[in-house]
């Protein structure tokens, strides 16, 4: 969403913020990513960004078991 639908990156954000302000009455703090920081925070860069190669290729098709 955030490199290819910005509208959406937006809507997210606000979301995010909303959540973060938490429920009246207790201390709780809350994400919607699972790092537990702010959305505009986040590091969404994956290994392959940072030239890690797929040793896979993505040829998987379940059939191993595991």
């Amino acid at each position: 969403m955030k490199s290819n639908d910005e509208i959406s990156w937006r809507d997210a954000v606000r979301i995010d913020e909303a959540v973060r302000r938490g429920v009246k009455g207790t201390r709780e703090r809350l994400f919607l990513h699972r790092s537990l920081r702010p959305l505009t925070a986040v590091d969404f860069r994956q290994a392959k960004d940072f030239g890690q190669i797929d040793l896979f290729g993505n040829e998987c098709e379940g059939l191993c078991g595991i």
